[in-house]
């Protein structure tokens, strides 16, 4: 059993600290920024500092504030995704506290965002406003369309959002392929929403079937980069749509660029990067076949941030295992 007496929120997040307080109605909820931006020679903040124990907070703001909390015993991501903290971290000396993250809730943020765009292409919603633009009522570039039911999409990366995702795609008739680490023959129970799932080794199948390729990875050692170069030539004889709502590195922007000027890819929608922002002389701004989005495919949804943070937070409490934690050496 751990005992705790308070918890501390450095998260930007509008009503989250009031969503807390009434999940946890026993428990001092604390904003930890006025303790961050007080006077230095604040004995009183900096006690205060080095005695939080649980924090709930946006891994960007983590970053540069967790060295501050030497009592710190488990810190929860607002986000999905915590690559910006990792970068921070030696895995070979880690430190003590848990990290998890909001793994929960993501999924039906990231799956509106994906299906809403497949529904938009094949129906060409984006053909119909550049007419609309026109005053031309123009019925010939409709004349020939898919039905979800017709479409195969490849998910890299098949945990709790992925899985999401698969599941969706598969209530609408999709054929969907997923990229699992290993035993993918042995892990087939595991995904009863995937049809078919590869491994890393057979990579060039699974985009060579599927008409849409979403990217959900993290950025860890394995995946970086693991799109780069002349990968995506697998995808040319099917003129694949490429979707990353995952991590940017998974491939280098000239691999990208180059693989929709070969024609490799018809299209991409863009939601992560290398560099975020985009730098204004991207190449990928330009292009008439991407779309780009600012990174808010997965935005933080404060009830279902709260929700994962109470579960966990009573499992904390129990001495229990909590969801979604981080391994800090797989970095995922």
């Amino acid at each position: 059993m751990s005992r705790v007496a308070a918890v501390h929120i450095l998260s930007e997040i509008k009503h989250l600290h009031g969503l807390v307080q009434n999940a946890l109605p026993n428990i001092k909820v604390i904003d930890a920024a006025p303790l961050l931006t007080s006077d230095p020679e604040n004995t009183v903040a900096k006690k205060q500092l080095s005695e939080i124990e649980v924090l709930l907070a946006e891994p960007g703001l983590a970053k540069r504030y967790f060295h501050l909390f030497p009592s710190l015993k488990w810190l929860h991501s607002t986000f999905a995704g915590v690559d910006t903290l990792l970068k921070e971290i030696d895995p070979n000396n880690p430190p003590k506290f848990l990290l998890t993250r909001s793994g929960e809730g993501f999924g039906h943020s990231i799956t509106d965002y994906v299906i809403g765009y497949i529904i938009a292409k094949e129906r060409h919603f984006f053909d119909m406003k550049e007419g609309q633009d026109n005053c031309a009522w123009d019925t010939g570039k409709c004349s020939s369309l898919f039905l979800t039911s017709q479409l195969n999409i490849g998910i890299l990366g098949v945990g709790e959002i992925g899985k999401h995702i698969a599941k969706t795609c598969k209530f609408l008739g999709m054929t969907t392929w997923g990229l699992v680490r290993s035993n993918a023959e042995e892990r087939k129970t595991q995904y009863p929403e995937v049809d078919h799932l590869c491994i890393k080794s057979n990579l060039d199948h699974l985009l060579s079937n599927c008409d849409y390729i979403c990217n959900i990875l993290p950025s860890t050692k394995d995946t970086r980069g693991l799109l780069s170069g002349d990968v995506l030539a697998a995808c040319k004889n099917r003129k694949t749509t490429f979707i990353n709502v995952g991590r940017g590195d998974v491939i280098d922007d000239d691999s990208l660029v180059n693989a929709l000027r070969s024609k490799w890819l018809d299209g991409a929608i863009l939601d992560v990067f290398n560099t975020e922002p985009l730098p204004s002389d991207s190449l990928l701004w330009k292009m008439p076949n991407v779309i780009i989005t600012p990174h808010i495919s997965g935005l933080s949804v404060p009830s279902l941030v709260c929700k994962v943070f109470q579960e966990n937070f009573e499992l904390f409490s129990e001495g229990k295992n909590l969801k979604f934690e981080i391994d800090w050496l797989k970095a995922y």
